[in-house]
């Protein structure tokens, strides 16, 4: 245990190795393409509304893992009964634009609490807007207050 300093290149096997200031490099190409320097993870402050754009769930954190251009996010939310009475909503504020075509779907599971949580129904979502929301279909929180999580990847245009 502790700190080590590898100079030079240091060989994984005979195809992928690490290089200095780029990342791992992986074999079989001379393109910055080949190489994996772009990795990022992090969280976000994600903007939930309905469709009339009034906002149905407070206190939004998401979370997001960037590896070179897919982004993988997931945004626990609680939408509280009565303001989440509409077929479909939307969030803003993504870590990162997407591209818009094709549109990438994700999956929003709404549980009970507690220890033993039981996933009480499933619904979809998927990116819009020239990839800057995520628009979710289905009564998400109608007449009751519920936990829910949003799963997406996607690829970014940058």
């Amino acid at each position: 245990l502790g700190t080590s300093l590898l100079a030079g290149n240091t060989y994984i096997t005979s195809n992928t190795y690490l290089s200095s200031n780029k990342g791992i490099y992986f074999d079989g190409g001379s393109t910055d393409s080949n190489y994996l320097d772009d990795y990022e993870e992090g969280t976000f402050s994600a903007h939930g509304h309905d469709t009339s754009g009034t906002q149905f769930s407070t206190g939004l954190t998401g979370k997001y893992t960037k590896v070179g251009n897919i982004v993988h996010l997931s945004i626990f939310f609680y939408a509280y009964g009565g303001t989440a009475n509409q077929s479909m909503g939307y969030f803003t504020n993504l870590p990162f634009t997407g591209i818009s075509e094709p549109h990438a779907t994700g999956v929003i599971c709404r549980f009970s609490g507690g220890n033993n949580v039981n996933i009480e129904h499933e619904e979809s979502c998927y990116l819009s807007q020239g990839g800057a929301q995520i628009r979710m279909k289905g009564n998400y929180g109608t007449g009751s207050s519920k936990n829910n999580v949003l799963s997406l990847s996607y690829r970014t245009t940058s």
